[in-house]
């Protein structure tokens, strides 16, 4: 699908998208990334009215715990929600979250909408650009390491589980000048220019979903048939996504196009509850529906780096976290 930067503002402006609804009574819902403010913060209050019987964000620290929780119940002070703590930039935390999550009686959804945007080269703990880790490698972890629980979620209770990982149309500008390397994650995270960082982060986001559809249509494992996974582009928000940038340029533009947080995170509500199956599981959600994403995601040649890209993943879990690898076998 060719997508113009016409095309682009014309949904910011005139795109309409109903909010998804559904009775989540029973259930339990993870959001990441849900700070005040932010796109997660309000994807869970919306969700958070749908009444599950657990609803659990992530935030970095116990501060923004509280300060979450309370403006979450001060809409519904009958919310049950818990805050629990997450920083993708250390897979210590990822697996201690997954070790976590997999004590929960039950999972059904989990949105993982977490991420950042660093113009200047930063490197984590584990010895990779932040952006690189946050976005896609921790993303990935996390999504594995969830489905052992999905997986016992759905033949104790004959139901279905999602998991949402949020992209955006900016996939449709990456460059992915990396994208013959011989290993691509390894040149990227060499890299020192970060124009395109993001646009590569949510293309890759994209490539991991489909490649995770894959693996779970075809597993030996039946209950993997009914796990979905999907990308929603909530388009550009007002959110403390772009804190980092410090462009006063990019700020006015911002201030100008942006949606409200709380109408782009119905694209989330959407993806994580609304009625799709195992055909459009890997599908990429724009304005509330399943639509292609870019021609290089669809070409050939995007293949062949969805595939190297995933299995790059895999080999760095053989050392960060051999059980991710246990779970997919």
């Amino acid at each position: 699908m060719k997508y113009s930067i016409t095309t682009f503002l014309s949904r910011q402006f005139f795109s309409s998208l109903a909010e998804t609804k559904a009775d989540l009574s029973g259930k339990t819902v993870i959001v990441t990334g849900a700070t005040p403010g932010g796109l997660g913060h309000e994807t869970a209050r919306l969700l958070g009215r749908m009444k599950p019987a657990k609803l659990i964000i992530t935030v970095r620290n116990e501060a923004k715990g509280k300060e979450a929780i309370a403006d979450l119940k001060r809409t519904d002070p009958d919310i049950n929600v818990e805050a629990w703590s997450l920083e993708l930039d250390s897979f210590a935390s990822v697996k201690s979250f997954g070790d976590r999550l997999n004590k929960l009686d039950r999972l059904d959804i989990i949105v993982e909408n977490a991420a950042v945007i660093q113009p200047k080269r930063q490197e984590t703990g584990d010895g990779w650009e932040v952006g690189l880790q946050v976005n896609v490698i921790s993303t990935t972890l996390l999504s594995v390491l969830a489905l052992p629980k999905m997986r016992e979620t759905v033949k104790k209770h004959d139901t279905e589980a999602r998991i949402v990982i949020v992209g955006s149309e900016v996939h449709h500008w990456a460059k992915l000048s990396q994208k013959n390397a011989e290993n691509i994650l390894d040149a990227m995270n060499k890299e020192t220019d970060l124009e395109d960082r993001y646009n590569c982060t949510k293309l890759l986001n994209l490539f991991v979903t489909r490649q995770l559809a894959t693996y779970l249509k075809t597993s030996p494992n039946k209950e993997d048939d009914r796990i979905y996974v999907c990308v929603p582009n909530p388009g550009l928000c007002h959110s403390g996504l772009a804190r980092n940038m410090g462009s006063l340029a990019f700020s006015i533009i911002k201030l100008m196009i942006a949606r409200r947080t709380d109408y782009g995170a119905r694209n989330l509500t959407y993806a994580a509850v609304a009625d799709i199956g195992s055909q459009e599981s890997g599908g990429y959600i724009a304005d509330c529906h399943f639509e292609e994403p870019s021609d290089f995601v669809l070409s050939k040649a995007g293949q062949k780096a969805q595939l190297k890209v995933w299995n790059e993943q895999l080999d760095i879990f053989k050392t960060v976290c051999p059980k991710a690898l246990e779970i997919l076998n």
